[in-house]
């Protein structure tokens, strides 16, 4: 699948949330006026969606990956990470943050796969009652898919 990633902006309001329901509309403008989303186009439709901020102000995070159903596996998810993370490489951040539900085993697979390592719990946090895993990528050295 050829595909074209980008930030979003303002115009992709409604791409934008279409993948992102958690955000407000103007938490989510916010997000693509700061460049704090990105979108992956394949053939001029969008197919991918990520959005992250910034922990403490200094460490990014990040909040959501979502791929349309159609288009799994086959890259998008990895296109927009890596997409993301050569981002923070040129602002020299050294590493990004990311968190699953512990009853979302393939997110949390997704995650290893990718190089993020596991540094904590939060019980109870989601309102399901499942735990919230917390994981770090190390961005200056090793892999950096």
């Amino acid at each position: 699948m050829q595909l074209d990633i980008r930030f979003a902006k303002q115009a992709d309001y409604n791409s934008c949330s279409n993948f992102d329901q958690f955000n407000i509309r103007a938490t989510l403008e916010e997000k693509i006026r700061k460049e704090l989303a990105l979108l992956a186009f394949s053939d001029q439709e969008c197919v991918g969606y990520l959005s992250w901020d910034w922990f403490w102000g200094k460490t990014p995070y990040l909040c959501l990956i979502k791929v349309r159903e159609d288009a799994r596996s086959q890259g998008v998810g990895s296109a927009l990470l890596a997409f993301w993370i050569e981002h923070l490489k040129g602002k020299g951040v050294d590493y990004c943050l990311s968190s699953s539900q512990e009853n979302e085993p393939s997110a949390v697979e997704w995650h290893l796969k990718k190089g993020f390592t596991e540094i904590g719990r939060l019980a109870t946090l989601n309102e399901d009652g499942s735990n919230e895993i917390f994981m770090r990528k190390e961005l200056s050295r090793g892999d950096r898919k």
